[in-house]
């Protein structure tokens, strides 16, 4: 039965779905199944960090040139992953409270100035790089530390 549409079907799927895509004979799904595969073989990108950065204007091509140089490998060993998170309004915590486990009596209000959490700054989106390494997961530790020397160049906060 399709789950598209139906909340009750999709409740009920469970881990065989993929049994059935690594089972079927359907040349639609051979991507599917290297994927299955690669995730149980743990054939996965591994990740070396993310970092915060003010807007878009950090190209993937400056930090790939900057660490092929530090790490001596190629910049195809990489994934650079840019991505924004747009919290759609000033204040994304603004309306809510939170309840002490003890008692709804307490009622705990965040605020801004309570935090330094991205969400708090006045910014309704937050840019971020991600960096993964395909090959060569033997020198992790190297990439790790270059990319930590290439964010503290650019003064930008490392966060694994």
């Amino acid at each position: 039965q399709s789950t598209w549409g139906n909340m009750l079907g999709y409740t009920h799927l469970t881990d065989t779905i993929l049994r059935v895509i690594q089972l079927s004979s359907d040349p639609r799904l051979k991507g599917s199944q290297r994927i299955i595969k690669d995730m149980e073989t743990r054939n996965i990108y591994k990740f070396i960090g993310k970092c915060s950065i003010q807007n878009e204007t950090v190209e993937s091509g400056q930090i790939d040139e900057f660490l092929s140089k530090e790490t001596g490998l190629k910049s195809s060993d990489f994934l650079v992953n840019s991505y924004k998170l747009d919290y759609g309004v000033d204040e994304p915590f603004s309306n809510i409270i939170f309840y002490h486990k003890t008692g709804q009596q307490s009622v705990v209000a965040v605020r801004p100035a309570n935090s330094d959490n991205p969400f708090f700054l006045g910014n309704k989106e937050s840019h971020f790089l991600r960096l993964y390494l395909i090959n060569n997961t033997h020198r992790l530790t190297t990439v790790e530390k270059a990319f930590r020397k290439w964010c503290k160049s650019l003064n930008l906060q490392f966060r694994n």
